[in-house]
């Protein structure tokens, strides 16, 4: 399976299948991520009409630790993220200042003083960032947690 040596392997490469060409990887973020793993179609149904997975490993994820961290998502989240229980995962956007979508995202809720983000735009560090009070940090971790995303009506 010859992986573009320019792009940085996903934790998941070793699982895909080693027919795939160069030509068949796409850069994502720096990361390799397979066109497809068992074929368009097939994915195409899977995720339709049955389950599939995918690697979102190439993602970024920022936790936001410390006092306030909740209340520096709620700046910029599109809901309510100090109404999450604890374990919650809820999925919006992040907004800019004059109320733009910026990005689709997912919030985990660890505790009032830990969340992490998983989006798209890296630019969404920088409006965080903005928002942070004294005591809470925000680090980016994904180099060091792989994402497979289980989805489709019969995920669950």
């Amino acid at each position: 399976m010859p992986v573009p040596q320019h792009l940085k392997p996903s934790p998941f490469t070793d699982r895909v299948p080693p027919e795939l060409t160069e030509e068949e990887w796409l850069d994502v973020a720096g990361q390799a991520t397979p066109e497809w793993v068992t074929g368009t179609d097939r994915e195409y149904r899977a995720f339709r009409a049955g389950v599939g997975m995918i690697d979102f490993s190439m993602l970024p994820k920022w936790e936001i630790t410390g006092p306030g961290a909740i209340a520096v998502l709620d700046a910029v989240f599109s809901r309510d993220v100090i109404r999450l229980a604890p374990g919650s995962i809820a999925y919006g956007a992040i907004v800019t200042e004059d109320g733009y979508m910026m990005d689709d995202c997912t919030v985990l809720v660890y505790g009032a003083d830990h969340v992490r983000v998983t989006g798209g735009n890296w630019e969404v560090e920088e409006v965080i960032r903005l928002h942070l009070l004294p005591g809470t940090e925000l680090v980016e971790l994904r180099d060091t947690i792989a994402t497979l995303s289980v989805q489709g009506p019969r995920s669950r």
